[in-house]
């Protein structure tokens, strides 16, 4: 579940990483958000004092919008999982995982065209950066594909223990029965996991291929606001893969949960309203 409201959640910039962070802590990065949103994007983008100069009040526009639209549809649905009684049901996940991918569809949306507007102003050196930025990203993330086959079991076990607990902030920790169900479910060859990182990889090249080609920025913010929901071939594919099976281990572990991880659940899930609320709230 922390996975399906991770694409909308990461407009706030650092919000899901540091939710569980000290009521201080939380307190400043919620009043800063604006910006350590042109932080994260500066991170990709090494952007000019003009450029973030001008994206500063977008980006100030966007939050206050991200308050208004994207929040109280949140809220809404984090309130209606923690009270519900019964086991969330797999067509429960499945309508969470559309309703989500709805939110995150009108952000980039609402954003194409600030974004369309910061790449026909980026410099070659700036889009270098950006494409070396997401390419070190994805070899970190990916880095078992890259092993030798003699490294690659021990370094496979390492990429399925970071995504387990990402599942275990939501519900505390996992018995060893259900560990070793979440291995299965998630095992893959080396192969698999290779063919994987080139879909993205081919994926972000044709991105950035016709992005070069583009350079009216209305023509650039309808091409961002097609690729989200119309990426290559085999990223759709990967990306139908990839939502079935969060939809499988979602379903495995509601089934196994124990009394001590739904109480940790509901209260996960009353710090994540109340931090939403603590966010509607500030002024930017």
């Amino acid at each position: 579940m922390h996975l399906l409201f991770f694409r909308t959640l990461v407009i706030l910039g650092v919000l899901v990483p540091l939710i569980s962070g000290c009521q201080y802590f939380k307190s400043t990065v919620f009043n800063n958000l604006d910006s350590l949103v042109l932080i994260q994007i500066d991170e990709y983008f090494d952007l000019t004092d003009m450029q973030t100069e001008f994206l500063r009040p977008k980006v100030v526009s966007h939050l206050r919008w991200v308050q208004q639209k994207i929040i109280p549809q949140l809220i809404t649905e984090l309130e209606r999982l923690k009270n519900q009684q019964e086991p969330i049901r797999n067509q429960q996940f499945l309508i969470l995982q559309k309703k989500t991918w709805k939110m995150w569809n009108s952000i980039i949306d609402r954003i194409a065209d600030d974004g369309a507007w910061l790449f026909i102003n980026l410099s070659p050196q700036q889009l270098k950066h950006l494409q070396e930025q997401l390419r070190n990203k994805h070899q970190e993330y990916y880095e078992p594909a890259f092993s030798s086959k003699t490294e690659f079991p021990a370094k496979f076990k390492k990429f399925q223990e970071t995504t387990l607990k990402g599942f275990e902030t939501l519900v505390g920790e996992f018995s060893e029965q259900q560990r070793a169900k979440f291995s299965q479910v998630t095992q893959e060859s080396q192969e698999s996991l290779g063919k994987d990182s080139e879909i993205i990889t081919q994926n972000r090249v044709q991105f950035f291929q016709k992005v070069s080609a583009l350079r009216q920025q209305k023509e650039l913010a309808i091409f961002f606001r097609q690729w989200v929901l119309n990426p290559n071939v085999g990223y759709q594919k990967f990306r139908l893969k990839r939502k079935q099976r969060t939809l499988q281990i979602l379903s495995i572990l509601e089934a196994d949960l124990t009394v001590k991880q739904k109480e940790f659940r509901q209260a996960k899930l009353d710090d994540y309203i109340t931090d939403l609320k603590v966010i509607r709230e500030v002024i930017f």
